[in-house]
């Protein structure tokens, strides 16, 4: 279920996350949540992924995400706002996972991406379909 007005407040966030105008934590402290829009927890963990968590800072310098990143993280925003349901199989994030790809320099992550892969264009993440970005750009 899509759940626009906090979808909203998402993306808003995401945007001043990308535009270093927020901290990683104030992201996170911020973020909603909401057990019924599948697509929040996805992006915010996909999101999590690109700055650390074990200081306060902000996207920008040292810090600012590479042109692929970057990238994801803004079709992170076109899809909250987009209206379209997330159709990707939920993401299990696991602090096992988490210990897992860090032992293995991401070599687990990177397994798990793929079998995520299988399932619609992951070049478009976190649409399905390219068409449905195509339409949104």
């Amino acid at each position: 279920m899509v759940n626009g007005d906090k979808r909203d407040v998402a993306a808003q966030l995401l945007q001043q996350l990308l535009d270093g105008s927020i901290t990683n934590d104030e992201f996170e402290v911020h973020f909603p949540h909401d057990e019924t829009d599948p697509a929040l927890s996805a992006i915010r963990w996909c999101v999590w992924s690109h700055y650390s968590d074990l200081r306060s800072h902000t996207l920008s310098g040292k810090d600012a995400p590479s042109a692929t990143a970057k990238a994801l993280l803004e079709r992170c925003c076109l899809f909250l706002r987009s209206g379209l349901d997330f159709e990707w199989p939920p993401p299990q994030p696991t602090v096992f996972m988490a210990v897992l790809s860090i032992l293995t320099f991401g070599w687990a992550a990177r397994q798990r991406e793929q079998i995520y892969a299988s399932n619609g264009d992951y070049e478009v993440w976190p649409f399905l379909r390219e068409r449905d970005y195509r339409t949104h750009v």
